[in-house]
C-alpha cells in the first residue's frame, strides 16, 4: 500500500539549500505520509549507493527520539533519490517538530 500523501524535497549539498514544503501530520498517523528526497550536488544528482539513509527525530517537549532505517525505498540511491514513509511513532507526541 502506498502513502496517501507524498511530500517532495530537494537538498543541494554544496549550496546547503533545502527545498521542502511544510510537513503537517496527525498524531498517530499510520503509513499515510511519505517524503520523496532528491539529493544533488551543485544541481547534479549525487550517487548515494554507499550510504544508508536513516530517519531520526527528537519528539517535542521530551528527551525521547525515534530512529528508523527500515521504511525507505532506496532502489534509486544511485540517482540520489529515496523515499521514506513516516512511522506512527514519529508523530506520537503533539507539537511542533524542528529538524
Amino acid at each position: 500500500m502506498s502513502a496517501l500523501r507524498k511530500i517532495y524535497a530537494t537538498l543541494d549539498l554544496n549550496r546547503k539549500t533545502w527545498n521542502i514544503e511544510r510537513i503537517e501530520a496527525i498524531q498517530g498517523d499510520i503509513d499515510s505520509l511519505m517524503i520523496a528526497v532528491q539529493i544533488v550536488e551543485n544541481g547534479k544528482q549525487k550517487n548515494l549507493i554507499d550510504y544508508k539513509p536513516t530517519f531520526a527525530v527528537v519528539l517535542p517537549g521530551t528527551v525521547n527520539y525515534v530512529i528508523d532505517d527500515l521504511h525507505f525505498s532506496n532502489e534509486k540511491m544511485n540517482e540520489g533519490y529515496f523515499e521514506y514513509t513516516f512511522v506512527k511513532e514519529a508523530f506520537s507526541v503533539p507539537g511542533v517538530y524542528d529538524t
